[in-house]
């Protein structure tokens, strides 16, 4: 038991920058609670760069992608505290995004990057598992005598149902990747264990419906399409078949899935129907504007408002947007070099749930990239990309069974 509860520093760094903070949040909800999380999870990612140094691992994938965020980082600063922004009314909101970038985003990071070799993966996956679970669970009773809003979305407290949903498909990941290498960890237990983890992929698939939200519903399909390329024999046609009889039920009961995940329901409809992107269209627009008027070197991606930051939601157009042309090609190409080199790995990935689960979570992000999460704002983006690269870098090497 002790073994099970001691952990490391990196191992902290990675549990509370993924999950820490949704489950923080059903247990106090007050937001001096939520200012004094950050700043312990800052506290603990400083504690890790000042044991490891910024030596970062020579992987061109992740030197390229750190280059691409660093870029449009900056950018966004000069925007928000020297440029159009400068002289703006509600200061707060600029410092907002600052905490969310550098705080939230790039020291975490950072952290997770210069020590990836030292976190217990065995031990982060089973903490995250749980974590997340519980957090689900937690969400998921929340909504059972609760009131939809006419939106047909259901209030999580401080908990948004964008998040509520994208954790959803973080727990189906994660249950279906350790299902997948089960072989290699499971050795007691057996038929409790992989009914527990069915549940938890149930679990979450039910949050992702009842968030009501389209973007983790299609990352959630473009990380499980990637668990069904990797797997072999039964497994994969068992998880084949899941997805399509969950699409297929979908489609035949369209009035049960009305009444069981109205929101969802709703915007599907109206998007293939009407092409409703949610007034997306208007800013994809103004973002390609904002191109042609930089497209070298790019310019400012965030916009505020009195009470928060955003972007174009599309984290392939913010790119662009942000880093012009080159620095556009320069993500592409770190994109593609996962992409392509992921394929060429699945069979080894089914021996390591952690780094198998990383893979997943950056195909999810594929998905999840063309509609609302930002570049220099999202800590799971990037440490799914930087993970990658990292483990693609050490599987190069050949010493990737070092670190499972």
């Amino acid at each position: 038991m002790k073994a099970f509860v001691k952990i490391n520093r990196w191992d902290l760094n990675f549990i509370l920058t993924m999950v820490g903070f949704p489950f923080f949040t059903i247990l106090i909800s007050n937001s001096a609670a939520s200012i004094a999380y950050r700043g312990f999870a800052l506290l603990v990612a400083l504690m890790c760069l000042w044991k490891t140094g910024l030596r970062i691992v020579h992987s061109s994938i992740v030197r390229v992608f750190l280059i691409v965020l660093l870029y449009v980082s900056i950018q966004n600063f000069i925007g928000v505290f020297l440029g159009e922004y400068a002289d703006y009314p509600y200061p707060a909101v600029k410092y907002m995004y600052l905490m969310f970038n550098v705080g939230i985003l790039w020291i975490p990071l950072l952290a997770f990057v210069t020590g990836f070799s030292r976190i217990n993966w065995n031990k982060s996956v089973l903490y995250f598992l749980i974590l997340l679970f519980v957090t689900i669970l937690h969400a998921i009773l929340g909504t059972v005598d609760a009131e939809a809003s006419v939106s047909g979305r259901y209030d999580m407290g401080r908990l948004s149902t964008l998040a509520f949903g994208d954790n959803g498909s973080y727990l189906v990941l994660m249950a279906t990747s350790l299902l997948a290498t089960r072989k290699v960890w499971l050795t007691k237990y057996k038929s409790m264990v992989v009914f527990l983890l069915i549940f938890a992929v149930l679990a979450g698939l039910f949050g992702i419906l009842k968030a009501g939200s389209r973007g983790p519903f299609i990352g959630c399909l473009f990380g499980w399409l990637f668990l069904v390329f990797c797997m072999q024999g039964r497994d994969r046609r068992v998880l084949l078949l899941s997805i399509v009889a969950l699409i297929a039920s979908g489609v035949v009961s369209l009035a049960k899935l009305a009444e069981f995940a109205p929101a969802l329901y709703n915007r599907f409809v109206m998007t293939v129907e009407e092409g409703d992107t949610s007034g997306r269209e208007e800013l994809f627009e103004e973002t390609f504007a904002r191109f042609e008027n930089n497209p070298v070197f790019g310019t400012n991606t965030i916009s505020l408002s009195p009470t928060q930051f955003s972007t174009c939601h599309n984290v392939y157009l913010e790119t662009l947007e942000g880093g012009g042309i080159v620095i556009f090609a320069l993500f592409v190409f770190s994109f593609l070099c996962i992409t392509i080199r992921s394929i060429r790995i699945r069979k080894l990935l089914l021996q390591h749930s952690g780094y198998l689960f990383l893979f997943s979570l950056f195909f999810c992000n594929i998905g999840r990239g063309l509609s609302g999460i930002m570049l220099t704002s999202n800590t799971i983006y990037a440490f799914a990309f930087t993970g990658c690269g990292i483990i693609l870098y050490y599987i190069k090497k050949g010493y990737l069974n070092s670190f499972s």
